[in-house]
This record gives C-alpha cells, sequence and structure tokens, in this order.
C-alpha cells in the first residue's frame, strides 16, 4: 500500500483499518495518517477493532506464531467507518421516557476557538459539491453536518454552527449525528426557505443523518440554513443574473433576453428545530443574529429547547402510542388474513383432493362397466353361436376389442390421489 496519505481515501470501514492494525505497526499507520499513535488508538476502540497486543510485532519477527483475533460483529448504535477529516461520532442510543432532567443553568463554557466534532473538516466536503443549485451548496458527501448555505457564506454558516453547537452543549444538549439503531425521519426545511415569495422547487442537498441535540431523553433535530430572497435577474446568455450585475445591463434591451425573479441565498442564517419522531409535528425557527454574541444566542436556544422537550415528551409519548396500537392493529388484521387464507387453502383442498376421488370412482365404474359388458358378451357368445367356426372368430374379436377398450387402471389413479393434507403441504 502506497506510504502516501493522499493514497487513502475517507472515510475508512472497520474491516480495512483491522487489515491495516494487523499489517503494520500503529506507529507506522499514524504517521501514514498524520495523526498519533493514541489518538489512532482511541479510533480503534470506539470503533471496537482489536489491535495487536504489546511485543506482538517482535513475536512475529522471531518467527513465532501469535492468534489474530476476529473482528467483531458491529453493534446498534456504533459507526462502521472512520473519516479523518470529519471525525464525528455518532448520537449514542437515549432512553426515551417522560423524565427529562436537562440542564437549567450553563456549565463552564468551552473555549470559543474550540471547533465542534460536526464541524471539524466540513468545510473541504462541502465544496466538493454539485453544480450550484440557486447558489446553494450540494455536496456530494452525505454524512454531514445539516447545513443549507451558499458557497460565498459558507464560512459564517460554519462558523456560526460552531457556536451554537457549543452553547448548546454547555447546557449538555449534546449535538451528533442520529446513530444506525433509530429510525428519524428529517424534516426538509425547503419549504420555510422559499415560502417568501417563491413557488420555485429547490432540490436542496439534504444529509443521510439528522444533525440531534440530545435534550435529557428528547431528541431535537438541527438544520441551519441560509434564508432565501427573491430578486429581480435577467436572462443573459442561458443564465439568469441580477438585473444590477453589469453583464444584465448591457442585455436589458437585447431581444433575446428577459427579467423575470429568482430565489437567491441572503446571507441570513436561521437555526432551524424539528422533531424527528413519527408522528410528532413540531418546529421551531429561530433567526441567527450576526452582529450578537452566538453564544448568548445558544444559550437562549438551550433554555427555550428545556422547555419544548417537555411538550415533546408527552407528543412522543402519544406517538409511540398511536404507533403501537396501529401494529397491534396491523397484527390483528394479519393474523386475521392468514386465518382466513388458511381457511381458504383447506377448502380449495379439499375440493381438489374430492375432484380427484371423484375421478377415480368415475374410472372404477367405467372399468367395472366395460368388464361386465366383455364378460356378458363372452357368455352370450359361448352359448348363442353354434357354428364353431364362427365361435372361434367373434372370440377372437372379442379380445381385441378388450384390449382396446381397457380405461385408466383405478388403481394407478389412487396411487397419484392427495389427500387435503398432502395438497396443502405442498410447496
Amino acid at each position: 500500500m502506497d506510504k502516501d496519505i493522499s493514497k487513502i481515501e475517507f472515510p475508512i470501514s472497520r474491516e480495512a483499518l483491522y487489515d491495516l492494525a494487523w499489517s503494520e505497526p500503529m506507529t507506522s499507520i499514524g504517521k501514514r495518517m498524520d495523526v498519533s499513535s493514541s489518538y489512532l488508538a482511541r479510533v480503534f476502540t470506539r470503533l471496537n477493532i482489536p489491535r495487536p497486543p504489546v511485543g506482538y510485532w517482535a513475536k512475529i519477527e522471531a518467527g513465532m506464531a501469535v492468534p489474530k483475533p476476529p473482528l467483531p460483529d458491529i453493534k446498534p448504535g456504533e459507526d462502521d467507518s472512520w473519516d479523518r477529516y470529519n471525525d464525528a461520532p455518532l448520537m449514542k442510543p437515549v432512553r426515551h421516557s417522560q423524565d427529562i432532567k436537562p440542564r437549567k443553568t450553563a456549565r463552564k463554557s468551552k473555549s470559543l476557538n474550540e471547533t465542534h466534532r460536526l464541524i471539524r473538516g466540513a468545510k473541504a466536503h462541502f465544496l466538493k459539491t454539485r453544480d450550484l443549485n440557486h447558489g446553494y451548496l450540494k455536496p456530494y458527501k452525505k454524512m454531514l453536518v445539516d447545513l443549507i448555505v451558499s458557497k460565498d457564506n459558507l464560512d459564517a454558516a460554519l462558523a456560526a454552527a460552531n457556536q451554537i453547537f457549543l452553547a448548546l452543549e454547555d447546557f449538555d444538549h449534546y449535538v451528533a449525528f442520529e446513530g444506525r439503531s433509530f429510525r428519524y425521519q428529517r424534516v426538509n426545511a425547503e419549504e420555510a426557505i422559499i415560502k417568501k415569495g417563491s413557488k420555485e422547487y429547490l432540490n436542496l442537498w439534504g444529509p443521510d443523518r439528522c444533525t440531534i441535540a440530545s435534550v435529557g431523553s428528547i431528541p431535537i433535530g438541527l438544520t441551519v440554513y441560509e434564508e432565501g430572497k427573491v430578486i429581480d435577474v435577467q436572462y443573459v446568455d442561458g443564465d439568469y443574473l441580477p438585473i444590477e450585475h453589469p453583464k444584465a445591463i448591457k442585455y436589458a434591451s437585447h431581444k433575446y433576453s428577459w427579467t423575470t425573479t429568482k430565489l437567491y441565498p441572503s446571507g441570513k442564517f436561521v437555526l432551524f428545530a424539528y422533531s424527528p419522531i413519527y408522528r410528532v409535528k413540531w418546529t421551531k425557527q429561530w433567526n441567527i443574529p450576526d452582529k450578537t454574541d452566538l453564544k448568548s444566542f445558544g444559550h437562549k436556544v438551550a433554555k427555550e429547547l428545556n422547555e419544548h422537550a417537555v411538550t415533546l415528551s408527552v407528543l412522543q409519548i402519544k406517538a409511540e402510542a398511536e404507533v403501537e396500537q396501529e401494529r397491534r392493529e396491523w397484527d390483528e388484521r394479519q393474523r386475521k388474513w392468514e386465518l382466513e387464507e388458511r381457511e381458504r387453502k383447506h377448502h380449495k383442498a379439499i375440493s381438489e383432493s374430492t375432484k380427484q376421488l371423484n375421478l377415480i370412482i368415475d374410472r372404477w365404474a367405467e372399468k367395472k362397466r366395460i368388464q361386465n359388458f366383455f364378460d356378458q358378451l363372452e357368455q352370450d357368445i359361448e352359448t348363442k353361436t353354434a357354428e364353431p367356426a364362427r365361435r372361434v372368430k367373434l372370440l377372437e374379436r372379442l379380445d381385441e376389442a378388450r384390449k382396446l377398450a381397457q380405461p385408466e387402471d383405478p388403481l394407478e389413479l389412487l396411487s397419484e390421489w392427495k389427500s387435503p393434507d398432502e395438497i396443502i403441504q405442498e410447496p
């Protein structure tokens, strides 16, 4: 494998890391990935990947055989890969209950210079984007913090989200990606972006997993989006430009140009919160101030989320009860359908078996009728034909007729007959 870190593709799977760990020392791997061996060891511990014990490489060099433990299966909530440039852990499973117990006052704040786990390394991935849609970025990577933002304002949006997430965690509202064991649903913020006068379909980017803030045991989805604004634009050579753009002004009177309105990012950011729980319909928005202490703003949001969490807890319990009731009703319908289907198959099997049996009876009666006919005819020939030559000739013709008139053997049909239980058990 090439020693250049650029040749290592991230994210890297647990399986690939496991193979690396047992092919060369951790210090060597750490140098290739530009991280310390102790940091890499923590990554392996988090991903539940076994590493060679102390002295392993010396024993290998001495020609000794050392057993290699297998890679354990992944457990619910555990990550299956690691991205050096976006090393953000998944949300850990939480216990859903009505007992919220969120922190009511902020603990000692983290340094304003700290970078939150979800923000670390995200910029590079956002800049690897598809064609811009109305100016909004559409990165190829899907495992990213939930930001809907333009390229020009990406730095500002990341900085705002970073400070808000750190401020939320001052209240122990841990912010992380949705874990694999959860079945959350992301509420698309597109309607909130386009509701101010535009009817366009933006087809905005969205992450694979929700960005979740845990308020006690209550999950709250978070999206930071850049507001859209409707502006007048001029069509110029297959593109739309703001009417104040020099090229748009030049083409203002061109016969193949026209003006219309389009929605573009405004540079103003909004924090969009929602419930990711199925059937819990709840959203909340805060305009993110651009000239205010974002830590104070984040603390304000954290306190409001404490209050909303109580309501969400009740709504969540109600939604879970509704889902459970629907599940029971579905199980009952399924059970009823299975009984009806079993009954239908039973009646069908009886009908098919009886039909086969009636055919055997008919064949048996037919065989008896033909046999009686030929026996009676043979008796008549023997008793009523006086001329010997004629009698012999008639008996010969009778034998030929017997051979031709032999019906299907009822015993063979009986051997092939199936009872209702045999028909039901057929694949």
